[in-house]
Parts: structure tokens; C-alpha cells; sequence
């Protein structure tokens, strides 16, 4: 206070300007500094903290597990790397991803059958994308069998149910 008095207009000169900045700095970081106790402390309220002219912080909205499982499209096969697409089921005519996801786990398996168990599925990766290829050993014989299945996960990578598999044979254009 005595540092702006001194910096009065009809008074003013540049050691009391740089004294007031000097003062205003200082308070200002005493400030947050009790602004940040207030803030830490559990037992203040967030009525309190308008009463003492603090902001309210907003409480992050959790993620939820995504509910829905993705669509999985076959888009090409060509020698071993398999073009897969995801995309929302709900039928809403999205295209992509729905709100809250932030991407998919994608799993594999070869074989006739689709297993039941998830064990045995073999995890292909996390993906962002809706288009991505998926790329199989060249051992696999001619006519191999593949299944594929992937499900949505959100921000903190918990993952929803996945969806039906899909299989795919190699050396042949059969899609199931």
C-alpha cells in the first residue's frame, strides 16, 4: 500500500513505479500461494471457496468403459498384411470412433474356429486409427484361417466387450 502511494501520479518517478511492480509481484505470488493451501485442503468446501473469492474448479468427468463394441470390416488382403476397418455399430450413421473412445485393441487368432476363450487370442495392438492393416507371419500356409475381433477402449485404456469375429483365409478371396 505504501508503495502505491508512493508511485501517485503527481509524485510518480521510476523508483517508485519499479518499487510498486516490485510490491504487486510479491502479492500476487503470496496469493497463489495461499490460494494453493485453500485448494489442497480437503475440509474447505467449495461454498468456502466462494466465499473467499476463489474459482470453483470443475471435477473431471470420469470415462466410462466404453458400451458399445465396434463394427470390423475387411477392406483388403493382399500377401500377408490384412486392411482392417473399425467403425461405430450404433447405427447414429457415424463413421468412426463414438464419443468418449479413444481408440481399439485389436486381437487375433488363427485358426477354423473362432475360440470362446479370450486367452487365446493373440493381442494385435492398440490402434487410434479406423483403418489400419494387421500384419500375419509368411508361414501362414495358403488357405490359413484367421480370426479377427477388436473392441473400443477409453482414455485410460479400459476396454469395452469386443465385437463378433471376423475371419479371413490367406491365398483366397473368401471373406466370412
Amino acid at each position: 500500500q505504501s508503495a502505491l502511494a508512493a508511485a501517485d501520479p503527481s509524485v510518480r518517478n521510476k523508483q517508485a513505479t519499479a518499487d510498486m511492480h516490485n510490491a504487486k509481484d510479491a502479492l500476487t505470488v503470496a496469493a497463489r500461494n495461499i490460494a494453493s493451501l485453500i485448494y489442497g485442503t480437503p475440509s474447505v468446501t467449495d461454498g468456502m471457496k466462494l466465499a473467499a473469492g476463489l474459482t470453483v474448479r470443475a471435477h473431471p468427468t470420469p470415462w466410462p468403459v466404453p458400451p458399445t463394441y465396434p463394427s470390423l470390416d475387411i477392406v483388403s488382403v493382399s500377401a500377408r498384411p490384412v486392411r482392417v476397418r473399425l467403425h461405430d455399430n450404433s447405427g447414429e450413421g457415424k463413421r468412426n470412433k463414438p464419443f468418449m473412445v479413444k481408440g481399439a485393441t485389436v486381437m487375433s487368432y488363427v485358426g477354423e474356429t473362432a475360440p470362446i476363450d479370450p486367452a487365446q487370442w493373440a493381442l494385435q495392438g492398440t490402434t487410434t486409427k479406423s483403418i489400419f492393416d494387421v500384419t500375419f507371419a509368411s508361414s501362414l500356409a495358403p488357405g490359413t484361417t484367421v480370426w479377427l475381433s477388436a473392441m473400443w477402449v477409453n482414455e485410460k485404456l479400459q476396454a469395452g466387450n469386443a465385437c463378433p469375429p471376423v475371419s479371413v483365409s490367406f491365398g483366397s478371396a473368401a471373406v466370412a
